[in-house]
């Protein structure tokens, strides 16, 4: 087996080599630049409510090295940072020595685009966090990619490293840029050499498995993207072995290696309910999926679509698990893929959906599909018939492990929604100011015979990934005794705060010897004190103070109802929980709410997890929308 580890020259040369790379086309410049570091006070030691924490600063995890391309192919890269105040927006800037028509950034850190230079390419990526008050210093980092002349018909086939390949190379071992737990995780392979048009396919791993928990595969784009739902353990990398083949025969198996990192658990569901029925050993009865996801009205609102009327024209693409949808045409298909909205925001394929769907000439039935979004609600529903869902998406959503396990009991399918695209092409094709989507939807499974079905419910409640959702906060305005000598008053808010809490696969939150907890609103610090001062009472964790100095009052974290419950002495609505005042009636106050439990090492939490709230006053009440 040819071992190929320089995949990340980074990992291998260092910081010096790319300083002399960049001098030798006319740079000086710094491979990374931040904001001065802040220490996260994991608090072991501290045995009593102390209100000094400080949240760990925003920081990369993807490496410089992003790894070698091919020239004029299409590429897909992302940019994964972690903690600090989320959502982080990412944005291209500084220096760079690529054209703008060869690259574009998501603001939520996707890379894409073709590159026509050969040779090392870079360019720069600033991240901003999300608060309130006087705005963090973003932070900011170089990244290369090493784009490779086409080698068609002159080398062997082989995945694109940047380094040689002898001819009858049959194996590659290739270490992927790191992934982090519930966040988005995007990677196309650049194959080169041998005879094109090339293929792909996922090859099963020991055990049934083909993929981590949460990811997909796109053959047809040579992509590996998703969500993963869990860290890999230090030194034990998930294993990803795809097989290209080209138009000759040629065939060379790449052995991905992708290390995943625990990240902070953020929920901003897309993925809520579903169901899927498979049909296996007969063509002629074909599979169906319906699915029910939630997007952000905000997100809508921001690209300009408030109403159904404002969708019309607009293309919408999903993949299902690497499955595209709406399909592309069959075979001796009569019907018209159609994925732009109508007037109505509706998308129906043949016009009245109640029809069942003519037989065409190969002997299957012709898909059928509806697909409506309600911008008011934000609710997307997808129905297909006659689609092939088992072929599409793998034996690894199909024949996975754990049918009999009450919590792993079901496939974990990463769906991508995409909505304002200017083309038909899903994954490879990308520009700022179009809905780009990636959550897991999570399906109870049974087989009997040749016919399977699964249903997805409770996916808010239950999320693969874990959750952190605060959706009940309700606060009063209060005028406060400071000082009685002079008698001063001040305006003071008290909230009360409800919401889910789970641990990913939907497990408890177990705080571990050493453990502290660490509560914010905003950047500032409610609270911090030892986990050894929860009291332990029918699944749930209880911690409370009667220090009215302290803004933390109750913390309640209920196990079994994988709930939150926080209320908060009177707190200062300036400074650091606002940055103005939220007894301005009718503006909206958008701020994270972030609860950690950690111990010494504060880069490996027990349990981080980040809610973003928006808060309206209305009178002495002040409720999230």
């Amino acid at each position: 087996m040819a071992r190929m580890n320089h995949f990340f020259a980074f990992r291998r040369y260092g910081a010096a080599k790319w300083a002399l790379v960049l001098a030798s086309i006319g740079f000086s410049y710094a491979l990374v630049t931040s904001a001065p570091s802040v220490s996260a006070s994991a608090g072991a030691e501290v045995r009593a409510l102390g209100t000094n924490c400080t949240r760990l600063p925003t920081e990369f995890v993807t490496l410089s090295d992003l790894g070698a391309v091919v020239v004029g192919s299409q590429f897909t890269r992302q940019i994964l940072v972690r903690f600090g105040f989320k959502p982080h927006t990412f944005a291209l800037g500084g220096v760079t020595n690529i054209p703008n028509t060869d690259i574009n950034m998501s603001d939520a850190g996707k890379v894409k685009g073709a590159l026509t230079n050969s040779g090392i390419n870079f360019f720069e990526v600033f991240v901003h966090d999300s608060t309130v008050g006087v705005p963090l210093t973003p932070i900011s980092q170089l990244f290369f990619l090493n784009a490779v002349d086409q080698q068609f018909g002159e080398a062997p086939l082989h995945y694109e490293t940047g380094a040689a390949v002898a001819f009858g190379t049959t194996d590659q071992t290739i270490a992927l840029p790191a992934g982090v737990a519930g966040e988005v995780y995007f990677f196309s392979l650049s194959a080169n050499g041998g005879v094109p048009p090339y293929q792909f396919t996922l090859l099963e791993q020991a055990g049934g498995r083909f993929l981590p928990q949460g990811m997909a595969f796109d053959a047809t784009n040579g992509l590996i993207y998703g969500k993963p739902a869990s860290p890999t353990l230090a030194g034990q990398p998930a294993n990803i072995d795809i097989l290209l083949t080209d138009d000759g025969g040629e065939q060379v198996t790449g052995h991905f290696q992708l290390d995943i990192l625990q990240g902070t658990i953020t929920s901003q569901a897309v993925a809520t309910a579903g169901s899927l029925n498979l049909r296996f050993g007969n063509e002629n009865l074909p599979d169906s999926l319906s699915l029910t996801l939630l997007l952000d009205k905000s997100e809508l609102g921001s690209l300009g679509i408030r109403t159904a009327a404002d969708l019309n024209g607009l293309p919408i693409e999903m993949t299902f698990g690497g499955f595209k949808l709406p399909p592309d045409k069959q075979p001796k298909s009569t019907i018209t893929i159609v994925n732009t909205f109508d007037a109505k925001g509706q998308i129906s394929v043949p016009q009245k959906f109640a029809l069942l769907g003519e037989v065409v000439g190969s002997g299957v039935k012709d898909v059928i599909y509806s697909i409506k979004l309600d911008p008011k609600s934000g609710i997307l529903t997808a129905k297909f018939k006659n689609i092939d869902v088992k072929s599409a998406i793998g034996a690894n959503f199909i024949g996975f492990e754990g049918q009999n396990d009450p919590v792993n009991r079901g496939p974990v399918i990463p769906i991508n929604i995409r909505l304002g695209l200017t083309t038909t092409t899903m994954i490879d094709t990308d520009a700022n100011g179009v809905l780009d989507k990636t959550d897991l939807i999570k399906f109870v499974y049974k087989r009997t015979g040749s016919v399977a079905h699964g249903t997805a419910r409770l996916n808010d409640n239950l999320a693969p990934a874990g959750i952190f959702l605060f959706d009940k906060v309700l606060g009063t305005e209060q005028q406060v005794l400071i000082d009685a000598a002079t008698n001063f008053k001040a305006d003071r808010v008290f909230f009360q705060m409800k919401g889910l809490m789970r641990q990913p696969g939907a497990q408890p939150v177990i705080p571990k010897p050493g453990d502290s907890c660490s509560v914010f609103i905003n950047r500032l610090c409610l609270g911090m004190f030892p986990t050894t001062s929860f009291s332990m009472m029918n699944n749930q964790l209880i911690f409370h103070n009667d220090d009215p100095s302290k803004g933390l009052k109750d913390l309640i974290i209920d196990n079994k109802k994988g709930t939150v419950l926080i209320t908060t002495h009177g707190l200062d609505p300036n400074d650091e929980l606002f940055g103005s005042d939220i007894l301005i009636a009718g503006e909206p106050h958008t701020v994270p709410i972030t609860l950690t439990i950690a111990g010494a090492d504060p880069h490996n939490p027990t349990f981080d997890g980040q809610s973003t709230v928006t808060l309206f006053r209305t009178g002495s009440t002040i409720r999230n929308k």
